[in-house]
């Protein structure tokens, strides 16, 4: 589905962003550019926490030992316990390598019960049937195997043919105390593409919230990530398509903020494409590249704010490279308050590399076509 993610990963990687009017007055140019450079370290930051966090990790060792599921003597594992891990961070994927899951889908009803790891003599689990939920007693600390001082308790788990979760309630308690709660409603077409997705998680102190929406000729993405009770991070998408094929976007318009800096996008697709279909054919009315720049230009709308007041707009710039003779490049390009520019590449890297893990989250739902 190359419609909506294709665009998303483009508005993100070149910077096109929605231009509001103006209520807060803009920064120098040097305080814009400090704003600008602590982003990076910032997120670096915080996307560190929550890898590290202890509910994460505590999920992690539960992971590396022996499925409590699975069947005795089978090498194959039942996707729960993966698809629990998966879903505690869901822009970023924790759990790289699929593992060869159970013949069928998991039945939640058959495996109710209480699950309890014992270290020694040789490592298995004792299992008491029964109840309404899955409770698994187990190590959170991989280098003392024989406390068992976490417990997940799966309230309720439902799953597709293709392993994909349909229902996930569930919530992790070290020492009595709750470090994740998920919550996951979930629909899935045959090719594993979410129809729709709805999630909330709390992975102390980190709480993220999603949804996603598809109809014949829309597509809506929102995101949160709170930490504590501060919004750190969120993003949105709507993308309008021509018409229910889907292959043909319309417009698409979006956001990303990381704390108080926000990026935000609105690109009208359907003209753009109109005028490099012109120039492909050779009937375009633009005699020089500029003409064409300028004419790009038109159709998007592009800035960077903090706290509502104006770092920079975002302008495609042709600028001339290192080579000799030099070649003129287009490029996009940070336009300050007192009208000078520079590359906006240098500002992003950073944090564009850690937001394109959530992009890559969801282009492995949205695969391209």
């Amino acid at each position: 589905m190359k419609k909506l993610i294709a665009m998303m990963l483009m508005v993100l990687s070149v910077f096109f962003f929605a231009c509001d009017d103006d209520e807060v007055e803009p920064l120098s140019p040097e305080k814009a550019k400090t704003e600008l450079n602590s982003m990076d370290e910032e997120m670096a930051a915080d996307l560190e926490a929550m890898m590290n966090a202890e509910g994460m990790k505590a999920i992690q060792a539960l992971n590396s030992m022996d499925d409590p599921f699975a069947t005795a003597k089978s090498s194959l594992r039942t996707s729960v316990l993966p698809n629990i891990e998966e879903y505690l961070i869901p822009f970023i994927k924790t759990n790289k390598a699929k593992s060869a899951f159970e013949a069928t889908e998991f039945d939640f009803d058959l495996h109710v019960g209480t699950y309890t790891y014992v270290h020694t003599p040789e490592p298995h689990w004792v299992i008491i049937t029964g109840g309404d939920k899955i409770i698994v007693n187990f190590p959170s600390d991989s280098t003392d195997m024989g406390n068992n001082d976490a417990t997940l308790t799966i309230y309720n788990y439902q799953e597709d043919v293709n392993y994909n979760p349909t229902i996930i309630s569930a919530e992790l308690e070290v020492d009595d105390v709750t470090i994740v709660e998920i919550t996951l409603n979930a629909s899935w077409t045959s090719e594993s593409d979410p129809e729709t997705l709805d999630i909330s998680v709390y992975l102390k102190p980190f709480t993220f919230n999603g949804d996603l929406a598809i109809t014949t000729t829309s597509a809506e993405v929102n995101f949160s990530i709170l930490l504590n009770t501060t919004k750190i991070f969120s993003a949105g998408v709507d993308a309008t398509f021509t018409d229910a094929t889907q292959e043909v976007l319309k417009k698409v318009s979006g956001y990303v903020q990381y704390r108080d800096v926000k990026v935000s996008a609105s690109v009208n697709v359907s003209n753009i494409m109109t005028i490099l279909e012109q120039v492909e054919n050779e009937t375009s009315p633009y005699t020089t590249i500029e003409e064409l720049v300028d004419a790009v230009n038109d159709e998007i709308d592009a800035k960077v704010t903090k706290d509502g007041a104006l770092i920079a707009k975002i302008e495609l710039d042709l600028v001339y490279n290192d080579d000799v003779p030099p070649v003129q490049e287009l490029t996009v390009v940070l336009k300050f308050s007192d009208g000078t520019t520079e590359p906006a590449q240098p500002y992003f890297e950073g944090f564009i590399s850690s937001i394109d893990e959530f992009f890559t989250y969801l282009d492995d739902y949205f695969e391209m076509k």
